[in-house]
């Protein structure tokens, strides 16, 4: 099975360990699924961790290090504008596009949720991914 995490859900899964984000990032690094991200992704979970979180460049490092010990990186080609209102949403979506993952997961009830597209992944909450590693 193949993933993409969406930014919030490495926010929640790194900084608020024991809710169902943090497991997933565990099941990612046992290799229970293949997790995508790209470089854009990292540029986003750097710049939140920097501005929202006020985290030492160390910190962030150090964070980005874990993330890249679990995580497959892709390059998108294809350039997306699905999503108008949340720019960075569709550097998500170019990474599971660009990964051929199944899944796109996310917190994001606003935008990429209730998103209709395309492409041959499914959107779906941490919960819903989690419930299908463990039905």
């Amino acid at each position: 099975m193949k993933a993409v995490f969406d930014t919030n859900v490495y926010i929640s899964g790194l900084l608020f360990k024991g809710g169902v984000p943090s497991r997933l990032f565990d099941l990612a690094r046992d290799k229970r699924f293949s997790l995508y991200l790209s470089p854009e992704i990292l540029e986003e979970f750097r710049a939140v961790l920097r501005m929202k979180f006020e985290m030492s460049l160390h910190e962030t490092d150090r964070l980005v290090r874990w993330i890249e010990s679990a995580a497959q990186i892709v390059y998108p080609i294809r350039k997306i504008q699905l999503v108008k209102v949340d720019e960075p949403d569709n550097r998500i979506l170019e990474c599971a596009l660009e990964s051929s993952s199944e899944y796109l997961v996310t917190g994001d009830k606003k935008h990429l949720l209730r998103l209709k597209h395309p492409f041959g992944f499914k959107i779906v909450s941490p919960a819903d991914f989690y419930s299908l590693l463990y039905p």
